[in-house]
């Protein structure tokens, strides 16, 4: 091997170091917001960080461009993590985090070498810090590879794949086939020795602990006991023993399994029956027997990967090129598919992968990580790594090229759509007037044109996905409708909502009642005189009683969680009272005599935390009190100014808040939060100091919305963001990942929100017990901000590290959810967006829950022994076995009865006399209950 030189080497260490400082500088801004890594070769695994970087493994040698053996880290925007670099030997199978953010990677690697140190004899698995650099007590030591790696509850290690034997750290070497646990300080777990007889692919731990493992075994020998057959999948309990119900019997290899919100299992791999039906290599299995259901996807090849989306719906990956769902017709499906919960295809979604698919991981914000062998994905390039859009179209850099003059109104709808409203006259090199529609991958939604003849200030997107618009217009949607409209969601025609406001509205907001607010220059709107800023009914277009008579512009309205009003423009009288530009109005128009912060000139935006602080933006250069230049935050209560004080140098038109509480503002400033940016910053919610985010915009920045994957919309007047030529709107690349949970229990539900995604105003819970056909309003979350990330259980104790200052929560309690059921529970954030804050977004989680009921915490069960002829058997000796191995007897009285007590309702049980046996699990509500007799008729 040609040795490099001295020079060349200098040189690549040079160029190295440009990358880093390069990428540090731009990553957090850039306009080539697509995420393509770009890998040389095969991707096997992902795992994903609770700050939201992605690890990935496998066979490639570079990513990026840049030398990576084997194993990677991706920034939440696809970027290379420089800092991260394992340096694996050989190919990497599998990955898993620990809580304490350690990862483990398992394959059949001989050494690593992290971070450019020094080669260290690591045998098929190993576990690094944070950083990259090995955690040297850690080292289990196997004779083959590991393909699949769990990390328990309780911080046990589970490994399965294709060794015989382990040497923990140094240790003497143990028997162990196929499948072992690991105490968290790399010891064995002695107790736990299931001993199958062929290779473990896939693992997985059910909500109570058992465990599942699927490959191509034929038998399970726990901890040295008696012997069963198992083909190719089973199931064990905690302590590593047979759950002996359980026996789906495969005829091919299982290769993924993945379990559903209901406990219900699913299987795939390369089999032709499996529970005891006729399955194309996917099935759905019972959650206590093992036999398969209804859903039958049937795929023509081998699934690789089987992920269960929060909402329910199941994506496959593999080598196969069609399916026929629940016996019906065939359709094309290359590699990838999605299927609803009953088994019919999901048919909007087509990525159409050119090649395997091995992996996939979804993200906390519904993206669809998919790696494997592929080239192409969506018609598009991707060397084996993509990210899909919720919709399965391909994350990819959104650029518009010319559309006209200004963006001013960005609204973006649940589906990922976004609509976009100014002074354009073409989209794409396609006639726009005005207003249009992107679909969630950037291209044109060709089926949506309004076609208005005026400038579009504001747009806000109803509960029932109607599109309400306004500005300056007097056509639009194909009718004649001046200054307010509402559209059809689909078309963009116009309906019978028609206000006729005879001057400019320019801001759009939706109660949770469904009545809607507007703001702007006219004085008579709904059929009555409004000066400014009225509400109307949301069927008729018609004004209600509300009329706070502004005497000047309402340029910014938002709502809070309280139903409570905000209002700012250019006025100084509202609702009867003084007011300088900025006020808050009760339900019925009067104002908020406790909130005054007397602005002293115009404010064009308002934003409200969740904590229900308002931060304000506009040309004032005093607001709640305080010397405060053109951007402030607001106490909740009194309006006076807290400690935030970015300071900008000049107008500040738009605002938009992130879940980590920091601040996004653009305007026409080159120096806020202390520091040189150019039209664009972001601001540290508590220190006020700008952060490394830094587009520098060429020329004004009139509107922001934060999408639900933390990217970044920016209108306004400019030709270059982000270091790229984008004229007059662009999506920004953000460097956090958007982080969300829904927490669901029968009585309470908390969205948790952190990281890049938009702070919400508030948020409404629903459900739905049809599938999502149906909907019903369960109630509006109380808003709060904590002192500690997403991810931290006991902020501020040992090893726990917030991953950013604030975390917002949105809990709604009270609630009684249906047991027993898959329910969708839907959590559906408000923000504003837009010019001066004017337009309303709506974003959407959906996540399935399915809720055990409440039951007895025993029940007595009993029956009878008899004999041929129907008499009782005396002495007859009935054993009851639990699913974890336990067993008690009885001996059977005087006319052949026995009984049970304390048997536990929703346990597994097998109850034998001799040969014969029943398997039950009471589900029984009353305490001491008797099951249906059990009776058995001796041999």
């Amino acid at each position: 091997m040609k040795q490099p030189s001295a020079i060349s080497t200098l040189f690549a260490l040079i160029i190295g170091l440009f990358f880093l400082t390069f990428s540090q500088t731009i990553a957090a801004q850039s306009a080539l917001d697509g995420f393509n890594p770009n890998a040389n070769g095969t991707i096997r695994t992902f795992a994903i960080q609770a700050d939201g970087k992605i690890l990935i493994g496998g066979e490639f040698t570079t990513v990026s461009g840049v030398a990576r053996n084997r194993i990677a880290r991706l920034n939440a925007d696809g970027t290379l993590d420089m800092t991260f670099d394992p340096n694996a030997n050989n190919s990497v199978f599998s990955m898993a985090v620990q809580s304490d953010g350690k990862i483990l990677a398992g394959g059949n690697f001989t050494s690593v070498s992290p971070n450019g140190g020094a080669t260290v004899t690591r045998n098929n698995i190993a576990r690094f810090n944070p950083d990259g650099t090995l955690d040297t007590t850690f080292d289990p030591n196997s004779n083959g590879e590991f393909f699949s790696i769990v990390v328990q509850s309780d911080g046990k290690i589970l490994m399965g794949g294709n060794f015989t034997s382990v040497a923990p750290n140094g240790g003497a070497t143990v028997t162990r086939n196929y499948i072992a646990r690991f105490n968290a300080n790399g010891t064995l777990d002695t107790a736990f020795d299931p001993n199958a007889s062929g290779l473990v692919y896939s693992i997985a731990v059910q909500s109570n602990g058992k465990i599942l493992i699927g490959g191509d075994f034929s038998s399970i020998t726990p901890n040295g006991g008696a012997g069963f057959i198992r083909n190719r999948i089973a199931r064990l309990n905690i302590d590593g023993t047979l759950d002996t119900v359980f026996n789906p019997n495969s005829s091919g290899g299982i290769l993924s399994i993945a379990v559903q919100a209901d406990g219900k299992v699913l299987a795939g791999g390369q089999f032709i029956s499996i529970g005891g039906q006729p399955r194309n290599n996917i099935a759905r299995l019972d959650a206590v027997t093992g036999l398969a259901d209804s859903f039958d996807p049937s795929t023509d090849e081998i699934v690789w990967s089987i992920v269960v989306q929060s909402d329910g719906k199941i994506l496959a990956g593999g080598s196969f090129t069609s399916v026929a769902p629940n016996g019906g017709a065939t359709v094309i499906r290359n590699h990838i598919a999605r299927f609803n919960l009953d088994g019919t295809l999901d048919t909007p979604f087509n990525p159409n992968v050119d090649n395997q698919v091995d992996s996939m991981a979804v993200q906390s914000d519904g993206k669809i990580l998919v790696g494997g062998k592929f080239n192409t994905i969506g018609g598009q390039p991707r060397n084996r790594i993509a990210r899909l859009e919720r919709d399965g179209t391909l994350d990819q850099t959104l650029n518009l090229s010319t559309i006209g003059s200004f963006v001013l109104a960005i609204a973006v709808q649940t589906n990922g759509k976004v609509l976009i409203g100014g002074t354009f006259s073409n989209v794409l090199g396609v006639a726009r007037n005005n207003i249009a529609r992107l679909n969630a991958d950037g291209t044109l939604d060709t089926a949506f044109n309004p076609n208005a003849n005026n400038i579009i200030d504001s747009i806000a997107v109803q509960a029932d996905g109607q599109i309400l618009t306004s500005g300056q217009f007097t056509n639009i949607g194909g009718q004649t409708r001046n200054r307010i409209a509402r559209l059809n969601s689909v078309t963009g025609a116009a309906d019978s909502f028609d206000p006729d406001a005879n001057n400019f509205v320019v801001a759009i907001a939706v109660q949770p009642d469904g009545k809607i607010l507007v703001g702007g220059f006219f004085t008579n709107i709904g059929g009555q005189t409004r000066n400014r800023i009225a509400r109307l009914d949301p069927v008729t277009g018609l004004a209600d009683s509300f009329d706070p008579n502004a005497n000047n512009i309402v340029l910014s309205i938002a709502t809070q969680s309280d139903g409570k009003i905000l209002a700012a423009g250019f006025f100084t009288n509202i609702g009867g009272q003084t007011r300088n530009r900025i006020a808050r109005l009760n339900s019925d128009g009067t104002p908020d005599l406790g909130f005054n912060p007397n602005a002293n000139s115009q404010v064009y935006s308002i934003a409200v935390q969740s904590d229900g602080k308002v931060i304000a933006g506009g040309i004032f250069t005093n607001i709640g009190g305080q010397p405060r230049n053109r951007i402030a935050r607001l106490e909740a209560t009194t309006g006076a100014a807290d400690s935030f004080d970015p300071n900008a140098n000049n107008v500040v038109w738009s605002i938009a808040v992130q879940a980590d509480g920091k601040v996004l503002a653009g305007g026409a400033f080159t120096n806020i939060g202390g520091q040189p940016r150019n039209r664009l910053a972001r601001l540290d919610g508590t220190t006020n100091l700008a952060d490394s985010f830094n587009p520098n915009v060429d020329n004004e920045v009139d509107s922001i919305a934060v999408l639900a994957d933390g990217k970044i919309l920016v209108g306004g007047q400019f030709t270059n963001i982000g270091g790229q030529s984008r004229s007059l709107f662009a999506r920004l690349s953000n460097d956090t990942a958007a982080l969300s949970t829904l927490a669901v229990t029968q009585t309470t539900l908390t969205l948790t929100r952190d990281g890049s995604g938009a702070q919400f105003a508030r948020v409404i819970f629903e459900q739905s017990t049809d599938n999502g056909a149906n909907w019903t309003l369960l109630g509006t979350a109380t808003n709060s901000l904590t002192d500690c990330g997403l991810w931290i259980a006991d902020c501020g104790l040992q090893n726990k590290i917030p991953f950013a200052p604030n975390a917002a929560g949105y809990t709604l309690a009270g609630q009684n959810i249906p047991t027993g059921q898959n329910v969708l529970i839907r959590a559906r954030g408000f923000y504003r967006t837009g010019f001066q804050t004017g337009s309303e977004t709506t974003e959407e989680k959906v996540q399935i829950a399915f809720i055990f009921p409440v039951l007895a915490a025993n029940v007595s069960v009993s029956g009878r022994v008899m004999t041929a002829n129907r008499n009782g058997l005396r002495n007859a000796i009935v054993n009851l076995t639990d699913s974890n191995g336990i067993s008690r007897s009885v001996r059977t009285g005087s006319f052949g009865y026995y009984s049970f007590d304390d048997v536990e309702v929703g346990e597994t049980y097998i109850i034998a006399v001799g040969s014969k046996r029943f398997v039950f699990s009471p589900k029984v509500i009353q305490v001491n209950d008797n099951i249906a007799d059990l009776d058995f008729t001796a041999q």
